[in-house]
């Protein structure tokens, strides 16, 4: 069944990499990210972000340096930076395979990948320049690292070097929450399964010692030009004011529960009920993969929960939820045989094919001519349609 999915993980992969250089950059976000490692290269600082002359502090230093690096390689252009942003998609779609596997079998893992890998708020991520796909790169290796830990206990000290390295450079990437959030997850794991004294199994010290190693130098570079007052103001101003105070849009507390289901795994989210409604059930008889799942299932509600409590909301805050939550639906789909097997899976599958067909018109009705036309509108119409069709028929007979 793995060779199945393969070729498809694979073909879905190369879209990431296809004409990255088409389009201008999207928006603002996307040129700090861009012209800031641009500036970085041209004056060969690279202790100091800067942006149109000004220093811009509010973010760590470790994706100006990735993106810089693809400049010094490939020259400066938007193709240039993307690659690096695709790459980083790439290696999510690896952790999310690694995280599939050890919770089912190999065809999970490289189910869970395509599942993502075919998410087109995922794809559309993947090819613009956004500090959210290292971020989730990271937390991703850190899961699979920790996950891949409790399964195969005698490999567990190279899985703790990876977890922590991880960690270490996902806050670099974006700051605390990339340890808090994960330190959170796998302190109330452990309470949960009553595991609490395999703490004293996870080389915590080693851990620290290996976060503050990658951290701490770019800090100590930017407190010997400019003191404390630039760190105080990230650690401070710029994470717990976006937590107390909205940046942009006032949004509701069920903005994020939205998200989930209608935005980043789309097609194929709705599938999520299933897991999340049943995965945190024990068994008498469950098997060693249960309490995986409810480890995943902790991941994702937590991360959604402490966003939801956030003041400052967007999309983009979620998205390391994704790799959890695309293992969690492979296992699920894998489990009831497609839906064959399962009347809830079956269900929201028809339910979901049903909306991609009417997609599908849409994009033929809507993008098929006037002036609102795309060239491909037909074909994608087209597509959606058939595999509407394949799949309904795999699911009913």
């Amino acid at each position: 069944m793995e060779n199945r999915y393969r070729p498809l993980l694979y073909a879905a992969a190369v879209v990431f990499f296809l004409n990255l250089g088409a389009n201008s950059i999207w928006d603002a976000n996307e040129a700090f990210y861009v012209e800031t490692p641009r500036q970085m290269v041209e004056t060969s600082d690279y202790v100091t972000p800067w942006f149109n002359g000004q220093e811009r502090l509010n973010k760590p230093v470790l994706s100006y340096w990735i993106v810089a690096a693809f400049y010094k390689v490939l020259g400066v252009s938007v193709t240039a930076e993307r690659v690096a942003i695709a790459l980083g998609a790439l290696g999510i779609l690896i952790a999310t395979g690694l995280i599939g596997r050890t919770l089912r079998s190999p065809a999970a893992g490289v189910l869970a990948a395509l599942l993502l890998a075919t998410a087109p708020r995922f794809v559309h991520f993947a090819r613009r320049n956004m500090i959210d796909i290292y971020v989730t790169l990271f937390m991703a290796i850190a899961l699979a690292a920790f996950v891949h830990a409790i399964q195969r206990p005698a490999e567990r000290r190279a899985s703790w070097l990876l977890m922590y390295t991880a960690i270490g450079l996902g806050v670099l990437t974006k700051g605390p929450v990339a340890v808090v959030l994960p330190a959170l997850v796998i302190g109330l794991w452990l309470l949960i399964e009553r595991r609490l004294s395999d703490v004293r199994h996870m080389s915590l010290p080693l851990g620290a010692l290996i976060i503050l190693a990658i951290v701490v130098p770019w800090y100590a570079a930017l407190h010997g030009r400019y003191g404390w007052d630039p760190i105080w103001t990230f650690f401070v101003g710029e994470n717990l004011g976006r937590f107390a105070q909205a940046m942009t849009t006032d949004r509701s507390p069920a903005f994020f529960v939205g998200v989930l289901f209608g935005d980043i795994l789309m097609p194929w989210a709705p599938v999520l009920l299933v897991p999340l409604w049943s995965g945190w059930r024990r068994a008498p008889d469950e098997s060693p993969s249960a309490s995986i799942r409810r480890l995943l299932w902790l991941w994702i509600v937590v991360i959604v929960a402490a966003f939801s409590f956030s003041a400052s909301k967007e999309d983009l805050y979620i998205l390391p939820v994704a790799p959890a939550a695309a293992a969690l639906i492979a296992d699920a789909l894998l489990a009831s045989g497609m839906g064959r097997d399962h009347r809830g899976v079956r269900v929201i599958l028809i339910v979901v094919s049903v909306t991609v067909a009417a997609l599908g018109a849409a994009v033929w009705w809507l993008l098929g001519s006037g002036y609102y036309r795309l060239a491909d509108a037909p074909i994608v119409a087209g597509v959606l349609v058939v595999c509407v069709v394949a799949s309904l028929a795999r699911i009913l007979w």
